[in-house]
């Protein structure tokens, strides 16, 4: 299978059933391709090879989900035809996009879950594609049912997620520093910021708001 990534034509070779996984909104038609990617079946802890870009997954593992992460460590740091921004996203019409930034263990995939049942569109899971202040369909790195999802969508608001059991809600706007502080320590590809700085300035355009919670409920009912 040839699927278009990262800006590249990739072709994946597996013994796994991949082009039934989210991959397949991602497959070309086209048989021209700049890598090869194999994905081999394996006895030990799964791990992959940047250098020679391949990836070897334990029978118990899920295949696509270390192809994901693969495919981020082998393309993500030098990719500079969109911001990568470590972060989940939604779309509430299929059109408006809302973006959850915060470290790990913040609650980004757990606000996802809660929002694809009640109703809204996915985006994206772990890393986000941004160019000018719109964001682009990013393949999930965690296993997920997903009915509906967007593929284009201006992004309308940012939050900056503190997780902290027990706590109660708060949500502060944030200022232009303090939102230029927070996108860059979530920014995955620094490299792109000499051909994206317009788009890192439009970020800056955008309401952002830092939030603690202890309830990922009370959060998405006062986006």
């Amino acid at each position: 299978m040839v699927i278009n990534l990262f800006s590249k034509n990739i072709k994946i070779c597996s013994f796994f059933d991949l082009k039934s996984s989210f991959l397949k909104h991602y497959l070309i038609d086209s048989e021209e391709f700049e890598e090869i990617i194999y994905v081999k079946k394996y006895n030990n802890v799964s791990k992959f090879d940047k250098l020679r870009k391949v990836i070897y997954v334990n029978e118990n593992d899920n295949p696509y989900q270390n192809l994901i992460y693969a495919l981020r460590e082998f393309y993500a740091v030098e990719h500079k035809e969109h911001l990568l921004l470590h972060a989940s996203c939604i779309s509430k019409n299929n059109n408006d996009a809302i973006l959850f930034i915060g470290p790990p263990s913040s609650g980004k995939t757990t606000i996802l879950r809660k929002a694809l049942k009640m109703g809204y569109y996915y985006i994206s899971e772990d890393l986000v594609f941004i160019k000018d202040n719109y964001c682009f369909l990013s393949p999930p790195f965690k296993v997920l049912e997903i009915d509906k999802f967007t593929k284009k969508a201006k992004i309308e608001k940012i939050y900056f997620i503190n997780f902290r059991y027990g706590s109660k809600f708060v949500k502060v706007e944030l200022n232009i520093e303090e939102k230029k502080k927070y996108l860059f320590e979530s920014l995955f590809n620094t490299k792109a910021l000499t051909e994206q700085f317009d788009s890192f300035k439009n970020l800056l355009k955008i309401q952002a708001y830092y939030v603690m919670y202890s309830n990922c409920e009370d959060l998405l009912y006062n986006l």
